[in-house]
């Protein structure tokens, strides 16, 4: 049988650990196939796109290209179509964008027994943290989305498009500097920590200090400064290496049209997919 063809987008991408937490997964499922990593500049993401879709049987979608490629997508299906953000593109008949993110969310908060419950802080409004906030929707939090001067704009459009698609979500915006009181979870949906910039932190440790629990989106490092100085102050934290994982086992399972994956054999890859990432960045 001839090797299925998938892939991971993004710019810049080299920090990936995509190729193999999908090695592993492909090795669970049963399945022959070759998974790569595609670099593209921002100029030529659409032409890219389009021969990508053509050449391969699926892809993922990753920073700074979600909001994008569901704007090409010829259709979009479930969570994909209500936020406008697509982490998978399944190449078949059509060309259908789909995101695996909540569900990988979801069960990352599920595994260090967190709860998306009561006034959350979600950092940043690009495509993780919109498709973060539209899922939080359904857990009728308090949400209260800060961000840096430049993503001001950015974060109003996410507002007024989830007044309009979650009318029951009470959502307010805010600059990064501006906030105050307490949270019962506060979320990093930005790239601050991520590898190279490693010594990064979205907010202080002020801000930590009236937060119950942490989850940072950030997978590399798998303990970025967010979550240390989060533990060190004595909060429950999360990090974005099981939502990776639980989100590249749901993109398979699109593409393939099978669900061999459980609680168990995605621990295992999480835990290997954590010793990669030491042995390649110490």
């Amino acid at each position: 049988m001839k090797n299925q063809k998938f892939a991971v987008v993004g710019h810049p991408i080299g920090h990936t650990l995509s190729p193999f937490v999908h090695k592993l997964l492909f090795e669970i499922a049963g399945i022959s196939a070759i998974y790569t990593v595609v670099d593209i500049l921002p100029e030529n993401f659409e032409s890219e796109f389009s021969r990508l879709t053509k050449e391969l049987d699926g892809f993922n979608v990753t920073i700074p290209y979600k909001t994008q490629a569901a704007r090409l997508a010829e259709r979009l299906v479930g969570k994909a179509e209500l936020c406008g953000a697509v982490n998978t593109i399944k190449t078949d008949d059509e060309i259908t964008g789909y995101t695996t993110d909540p569900a990988g969310f979801i069960k990352a908060l599920e595994q260090a027994e967190i709860s998306a419950a009561g006034d959350v802080l979600l950092l940043g409004a690009g495509g993780v943290s919109r498709t973060i906030a539209y899922e939080l929707a359904s857990f009728g939090v308090k949400l209260t989305i800060a961000v840096r001067p430049s993503g001001l704009e950015k974060a109003k459009l996410l507002v007024s498009d989830l007044a309009v698609d979650c009318p029951e979500l009470p959502v307010s915006v805010i600059l990064l500097e501006e906030i105050t009181g307490d949270y019962d979870l506060l979320i990093n949906g930005t790239s601050s920590g991520m590898y190279p910039n490693v010594d990064e932190m979205p907010v202080s440790a002020e801000v930590l200090r009236r937060c119950r629990t942490v989850f940072d989106a950030v997978y590399n490092p798998v303990d970025t400064k967010l979550l240390r100085t989060a533990s060190e102050l004595g909060l429950k934290t999360a990090n974005g290496l099981a939502m990776l994982v639980w989100q590249a086992a749901a993109s398979q399972e699109l593409w393939l049209g099978i669900q061999p994956f459980n609680r168990e054999n995605v621990a295992a890859v999480i835990a290997a997919a954590a010793e990669e990432l030491n042995r390649r960045f110490g």
